[in-house]
């Protein structure tokens, strides 16, 4: 039997599929959720309680959600897809205060790009360092995920951003 052609190719197809579609979650919710962002930004610059707070959520509601989906009932399945779906938008809203940090640096860096085209650059690097492989699917990936779920969490409860004053705007 092995390996085809086709299998290589469809799990390709998916990295690329999930590289892009995580990329482009980032971007959108650091544009339609500035403030959250912000939240989350300066959640994951101490990351201590957020880590902490990433590993109780995902267990709890992922853990959840697939307790849901393993049930046969239709109306328990629909209710764990939509957990399973809640636990990844608080992980896109994490993931744009991760962009937004990584922006902020990267436009001090090189203040030449604007702050748009910076946090296109910050998710990318985002993904593609979850994408490395071994290190990257193993150890970065599941590290990231987690503090991304934290500080979304985080943003949902809190309520106005701290001033930061290094930040520049994302129109």
């Amino acid at each position: 039997m092995g390996i085809t052609m086709g299998d290589a190719l469809t799990v390709m197809g998916l990295f690329a599929g999930l590289g892009l579609s995580s990329w482009a979650a980032m971007i959108v919710a650091a544009l339609l959720f500035p403030s959250r962002a912000e939240v989350a930004q300066a959640a994951i610059v101490k990351p201590g309680r957020t880590v902490g707070l990433g590993l109780a959520t995902g267990f709890v509601g992922i853990g959840f959600s697939l307790v849901l989906l393993s049930v046969p009932q239709p109306l328990a399945k629909l209710i764990g897809f939509a957990g399973l779906g809640t636990m990844l938008c608080i992980a896109a809203v994490g993931g744009a205060g991760l962009s937004r940090l990584l922006m902020t640096r990267i436009h001090a860096i090189d203040p030449s790009w604007g702050p748009f085209p910076s946090l296109a650059r910050a998710s990318t690097l985002v993904v593609l360092m979850g994408l490395l492989p071994i290190i990257g699917w193993f150890l970065l990936g599941p590290a990231m995920f987690v503090l991304m779920i934290g500080a979304g969490t985080r943003s949902l409860f809190r309520g106005k951003p701290a001033a930061q004053a290094t930040a520049p705007p994302v129109y």
